[in-house]
């Protein structure tokens, strides 16, 4: 079974009414290994809704990512293009999935951060779950800023500045944190990036 046939099973989305987002391009970057929850529900209900979605990993991993169920790999899935290359196009989001793996790499890659940096900055959509918040930290975005995210990574981000805000979701101008990738939580953010994509059409 290809990624396709996998992202777009089981899942329904979770709003009574279904916006489509056909012509809206949104940039995934679970990078190397990601947490299956916070990165299959999210590309399965923007695929379902006609968006574009690509994968974005970094230029040292071949071609493809693997997905997690905690720390055992269980999904390969071919990338889209690396960060350097995704510097140079324009997403109406970028979405930046749970999973510690996942989370660590972006932190430490230079172009990355600058991605992450030039997506927010352009006041199209940023949107982080779990512990995929703490690369706001290295991209320095989160001084002062409401935000949510794992309850684990509550002290990295008070340190950091950030206004932690134990929710399922937190939206401040283009930038939506969500707290868990799983149950309803997963599903506000879900619905909140919908919602914003809808609000904003160029």
């Amino acid at each position: 079974m290809d990624w396709m046939e996998c992202t777009t099973t089981r899942l329904n989305p979770p709003s009574k009414t279904r916006k489509n987002l056909w012509g809206k391009r949104l940039d995934s970057s679970p990078l190397i290994a990601t947490k299956r929850s916070s990165w299959f529900m999210v590309t399965s209900i923007f695929l379902r809704r006609g968006a574009t979605v690509e994968i974005i990993t970094p230029s040292w991993v071949p071609g493809k990512i693997v997905s997690c169920k905690f720390v055992r790999a269980s999904l390969w899935t071919k990338s889209s293009r690396n960060f350097d290359q995704a510097l140079n196009e324009k997403y109406d989001a970028l979405l930046v999935p749970g999973g510690v793996w996942s989370s660590t790499v972006v932190r430490t890659d230079s172009s990355a951060l600058k991605l992450i940096q030039q997506q927010k900055s352009s006041k199209r959509l940023l949107a982080t779950v779990c512990s995929g918040t703490t690369v706001l930290i290295n991209a320095g975005l989160t001084k002062g800023v409401p935000l949510t995210g794992s309850p684990s990574i509550r002290i990295d981000l008070e340190n950091a500045g950030g206004n932690y805000k134990d929710q399922p979701v937190v939206s401040i101008g283009n930038l939506i944190t969500g707290r868990s990738p799983q149950g309803r939580d997963n599903e506000l953010w879900i619905q909140e990036i919908a919602n914003w994509l809808n609000a904003n059409r160029n």
